[in-house]
Order: C-alpha cells, then structure tokens, then sequence
C-alpha cells in the first residue's frame, strides 16, 4: 500500500483519451500511475461506438461550452457560436462522442515538423498510429 510519502512518485493525469493512452504507455515502465477524471463511472450508453448523441445530452457524462462567434472558426457556420463537448469520465470526450478516431493529415504533421518540431513528421508518428490502430484489448470474464 501506498503512504502519503510516495504520492511524489506517482505520475498523475488526467483519464481523457490522451492521459488514458500516455498511462498506459507509462505503465509498461516501472513507473505508478493515477488517472484522475472529472465525473463518475461512464454511462452503460458508451460501450456501444456511435451511440453519442443520448450521451451528449446528459450532463453527468458531458459538459459543452458555447466559443465566441468567429469568421474563420468552424468553417460551415462562420460568425456563430459553436458548441463543444467534452467528456467527464474516464476516455474523456471519446466516450461520449462515439468513440471515433481519425487519424491525422500527413500535411498536417510534417508542418509540424516544418515549424521545429523533430519527431512530428507523418513518418515519424505512423507507428505510434499503427500501433494503436492494431490494438486488441485482453478478455476478461
């Protein structure tokens, strides 16, 4: 068990879907590991992928926030608020949001690359997508 003199040595995150998947990558060290999340346990509604709209709407779950009216933010309604979700339980906004994932523009990241960031070219992140693409959750009874 742990005492209040180790807490220092315990890495803590958040349990979205990035400090879920840093966790688990940490994890595979020697290193102790907390998620830590906002909310309660998931609605039974998040285990079935593109069941998010029920989800949205129930405020235990998700929190949105309305942004200010932009010209060249959310290209399909310029000048409008737009509203954004964000999960409050473990996985984060990809629990309530139908757990998709798209994975990211190679343009993208080797303008990342382009601007100083070594490591962030598409070749360089494609294993980390692979990776995750390929993953195969264990079974349990």
């Amino acid at each position: 068990m742990l005492s209040v003199n180790d807490l220092g040595k315990i890495t803590r995150m958040g349990g979205g879907t990035a400090g879920s998947a840093v966790a688990a990558r940490l994890s595979e060290t020697e290193a102790t590991v907390l998620l830590l999340e906002a909310g309660g346990s998931a609605p039974p509604e998040s285990v079935v992928p593109f069941a998010w709209s029920p989800l949205l709407a129930l405020g235990q779950a998700s929190v949105s926030v309305a942004s200010e009216p932009e010209d060249n933010a959310a290209l399909s309604s310029p000048g409008r608020k737009n509203i954004a979700y964000f999960g409050r339980v473990i996985g984060g906004g990809s629990t309530v949001n139908g757990m998709l994932f798209v994975r990211g523009s190679g343009y993208d990241f080797d303008s990342w690359k382009d601007l100083g960031n070594e490591g962030w070219d598409y070749r360089s992140v494609l294993p980390y997508f692979k990776k995750l693409e390929n993953y195969q959750a264990e079974r349990t009874p």
